[in-house]
């Protein structure tokens, strides 16, 4: 007996993957041109494939079979603007009737384009950075390149790449004023195959304004015309000048070149002393560079011979005087002519040697004064030299007053007189002196010019003294600049080089009780009077000698 036995073997058909498409970014588009075709290619499940397109994107496209398992998209033209996305749905079957629906991406992006006008003016000495960020189209991000770049000059890749791109470096502070240098920057997108774009831009490089050379501005005296040029270098045109600090009476003048003028008439009251200029020079560069500096500028009075009297000299003695001044910057340097023979001054201004006889008489001596100003100043004056046989003469030997300051104590300006018997003798009187001050005896019979000046008494005041002797009926005069400070005033000091004072005035000697006095301007009273002391004083001598002689 046999049995017959049926086996079933149930089989179970393989499981595939379902298809799908290998692109699910598709290449960008570019608005109003055509697009594709590009290929796209299933995979997974079983072959063959079937495509189809479900849903148009945002604008139409065409499926077309590209052989074995891909196809070829295109579009006669897109009709969208950059920065557009379209969408369109797929639905892809395999052979054994899997199904598969999804849509892919399709960027519409613009040509890549740089729209970078312009790089920023590089400044020698200074930091440089230029911000890499006009570019657009294609597809972002960007990577960029330059050709032409100097060798202080890097493209710089930041660490975040959402960070901008840069120029950077920092330009060596000799590099010439006006360098240019063209520069090719390259923008790459990031697809596959990339798109680029280039411009080809000059990168200027400047040096920031700067004074052509040191700067020595001539001094500022007092009521005098002033001039004086500055120049600049570097940066660019037109100039923005500026400056503060400048004496009462002065004004810088420019009209947007690299020079300017500081001019004016400087006031009689302007502060004398050295004082500090700011100067403030931009240009019209982009960035705008700026020139700050600060400029040194002395303000005095005009260069004044102090020594008021010259004594008289005695044929066959030996001389010896220094002459002093103010004003202008010392040191001074010292100069004379018309002296008495055997007499001569040194550069230190004194004046020494040894008179002889026969050479008696007055002289008027010329005495020029150069200070350490640049350019100097000079101060022209005379004084006049009487030669004598020795005899006792009345005579007044204070040669200058100290400089005296409003509410100051004044107790320095002792007048002094030879050729008297005794002090006691003596009568002092003097005209022109500032409110506050007044001239004194003391117990011991010397005379004195004493106080404290009077508010609001700065100024130069030209004081006239007469001293007499009551027992032999002699006198002498002379004229003495007095200068007074004000309390803000620096101190008049020499060798102080802010030391200041007012133009100078003629001293009249003459016997009797007479005393001449000129004005500071008129050159033509001074020769005058000197002439009419000359006479008087040779008349004088001529009178001693006739009294001698008899």
């Amino acid at each position: 007996m046999f049995w017959r036995v049926t086996v079933f073997v149930l089989m179970q058909a393989p499981l595939f993957a379902l298809p799908t498409l290998t692109e699910s970014v598709l290449p960008p588009a570019t608005p109003g041109k055509p697009y594709g075709p590009v290929t796209v290619t299933a995979t997974g499940g079983m072959a063959p494939y079937t495509l189809t397109l479900t849903t148009q994107g945002a604008f139409p496209i065409d499926v077309v079979p590209n052989g074995g398992s891909s196809w070829k998209i295109s579009a006669p033209t897109v009709e969208l603007p950059s920065d557009s996305i379209s969408n369109p749905v797929f639905t892809l079957v395999d052979a054994l009737f899997s199904i598969n629906i999804f849509g892919v991406v399709i960027n519409v992006v613009g040509p890549v384009a740089i729209d970078l006008g312009s790089l920023p003016t590089a400044i020698a000495g200074e930091s440089y950075s230029a911000s890499l960020t006009s570019a657009s189209g294609g597809v972002k991000p960007y990577q960029w390149s330059a050709i032409g770049l100097p060798a202080w000059l890097t493209v710089f890749k930041p660490a975040n790449p959402a960070n901008d791109w840069l120029l950077k470096g920092t330009v060596p502070p000799d590099e010439a004023n006006g360098q240019t240098y063209e520069i090719t920057l390259t923008a790459t997108d990031s697809w596959t195959p990339a798109q680029t774009a280039s411009v080809t831009l000059e990168l200027v490089v400047i040096r920031p304004p700067s004074l052509s050379d040191i700067v020595h501005l001539p001094t500022a005296v007092l009521g005098k015309d002033y001039g004086a040029a500055l120049e600049i270098v570097h940066g660019t045109a037109p100039y923005l000048w500026s400056i503060s600090g400048l004496p009462d009476g002065l004004t810088l003048e420019s009209d947007g070149s690299t020079t300017a003028t500081i001019s004016g008439k400087v006031a009689k009251t302007a502060t004398t002393g050295a004082t500090t200029l700011h100067l403030t020079v931009k240009d019209a560069s982009q960035p705008q560079t700026t020139l700050d500096i600060d400029v040194p500028l002395i303000v005095a009075r005009p260069v004044t011979l102090a020594t008021a009297l010259l004594p008289t000299a005695i044929s066959g003695e030996t001389y010896d005087l220094t002459l002093s001044a103010f004003g202008g910057v010392a040191p001074y340097t010292w100069s004379a002519t018309g002296l008495p023979p055997g007499l001569s001054m040194s550069a230190s201004g004194a004046i020494a040697g040894e008179t002889a006889l026969g050479d008696e008489g007055s002289y008027v001596v010329n005495v020029t004064i150069t200070d350490s100003s640049t350019p100097p100043l000079v101060g022209l004056d005379k004084r006049l030299l009487i030669v004598d046989e020795e005899y006792v003469q009345l005579a007044i030997t204070t040669t200058s007053l100290p400089v005296a300051a409003v509410g100051d104590v004044y107790g320095s300006g002792i007048l002094v007189a030879t050729g008297a018997e005794s002090l006691k003798n003596l009568v002092w009187t003097a005209f022109g002196l500032p409110d506050g001050l007044e001239l004194i005896q003391g117990n011991d019979g010397q005379w004195s010019i004493e106080g404290t000046p009077a508010p609001a008494t700065s100024g130069v005041y030209s004081v006239q003294v007469t001293v007499t002797d009551s027992v032999l009926k002699q006198s002498a005069s002379a004229i003495y600049p007095l200068f007074v400070e004000d309390d803000g005033d620096d101190e008049i000091v020499p060798p102080d080089p802010s030391a200041v004072v007012a133009q100078p005035s003629l001293v009249g000697v003459a016997a009797g009780a007479c005393a001449l006095g000129v004005s500071e301007d008129s050159t033509t009273q001074r020769i005058a009077i000197i002439a009419a002391i000359v006479a008087a004083l040779v008349g004088s001598h001529l009178s001693r000698s006739s009294r001698r002689d008899e």
